[in-house]
């Protein structure tokens, strides 16, 4: 079994759509880490919440809201993905 080209091309196009998606969800996980903990401590030593936590949590909010939506895109890509792949490996004729 030989390793075509275009094979290798479409292996590297999707090794490095998961690389950027994965690099985008760390980003959003680390704000939404680095965030909480702020609040948290906050909350933890029973200070009054300021204005600046309140913000704080509100990008917890949206890193999540946007979190969602990269799986939910990358999902929706992965699918039809799988879906071509499917049917060209369905299309090869068997090997002897």
């Amino acid at each position: 079994m030989t390793v075509e080209k275009k094979d290798l091309v479409s292996a590297y196009d999707l090794a490095m759509g998961e690389r950027k998606f994965l690099h985008d969800l760390s980003n959003k996980l680390l704000v939404v880490q680095g965030m909480s903990k702020t609040v948290l401590k906050k909350i933890e030593s029973n200070e009054a919440m300021t204005e600046k936590e309140l913000n704080r949590l509100m990008k917890v909010v949206k890193a999540s809201d946007a979190m969602i939506e990269l799986l939910q895109r990358r999902r929706e890509v992965v699918h039809e993905e799988c879906k071509i792949i499917g049917s060209q490996v369905e299309q090869q004729p068997e090997q002897a």
